[in-house]
């Protein structure tokens, strides 16, 4: 009886998921004009991790992605 419930639960929110996952979002940083581009990009530079922060993941000596 509780798997047929979870069952029906998971294939009543799959749906849910996938349009969570394209909402129609847009990009804006992409839709800047080239002046505008340089000055966000001069006023993040001074700032740590400017350009992102990698992670990565090891167990046993392997990485993880």
């Amino acid at each position: 009886m509780f798997g047929f419930l979870r069952v029906l639960a998971v294939a009543m929110l799959t749906p849910l998921a996938a349009f969570a996952q394209s909402c129609g979002t847009t990009d804006l940083i992409a839709e800047l004009g080239v002046e505008d581009r340089a000055r966000l990009d001069a006023l993040v530079v001074p700032h740590v991790y400017s350009t992102g922060n990698l992670w990565r993941a090891e167990k046993c000596g392997t990485e993880v992605i």
